[in-house]
């Protein structure tokens, strides 16, 4: 009769658990190594990390100085999301994605409000159904617009930023 070894493979649960904590200091130099790699390849990324913690720092003062807030109230974190979407890593990228931004914020804002006030004139009953109306056609017309090529490269982020905020803007009121 041939007594094999233990191992992991035919090993109970709890027995591989115990030994998990035997790889782990292996999987932490491992994940060192690629994080100091990473760096060395391009310092710019460490650079761009301490920039994006650094804004991030600088938005949430609006909320840990009572006058700011007091004055700003909780719109502050529209500041701390838009700095965590639109930050990239080129001066470009980050004008771009913010123009982005603020043109889909602009544009589907208007029609938000401009649909709400239809929706509203509509009556009580008719509201949710105008609303609900508007949001699937506009939403499943701009979500179609993205598989276009062009639009996909240039635009997608900000088509993005449509959806959600007309889908915000027209059924908050309600």
């Amino acid at each position: 009769m041939n007594i094999a070894a233990p191992s992991i493979e035919n090993a109970g649960p709890f027995t591989r658990a115990c030994g998990w904590h035997k790889l782990l200091p292996n999987k932490i130099v491992e994940m060192a190594k690629k994080i100091k790699k990473l760096g060395q390849d391009d310092p710019r990324r460490i650079i761009h990390s301490l920039k994006v913690g650094q804004a991030l720092t600088l938005v949430s003062l609006f909320y840990y100085i009572q006058p700011l807030y007091d004055r700003i109230g909780e719109n502050s974190i529209w500041a701390v999301i838009t700095v965590i979407l639109v930050f990239e890593f080129s001066v470009g990228a980050t004008l771009g994605k913010g123009l982005n931004r603020m043109l889909a914020t602009l544009s589907a804002g208007a029609l938000g409000v401009g649909v709400h006030h239809l929706a509203t004139l509509s009556g009580e009953k008719g509201e949710p159904i105008v609303l609900g109306f508007f949001v699937a056609m506009i939403a499943t017309t701009v979500t179609f617009v993205r598989f276009f090529p062009t639009m996909k490269a240039r635009y997608d982020y900000g088509l993005l930023i449509f959806i959600l905020t007309f889908s915000l803007v027209s059924v908050s009121g309600y």
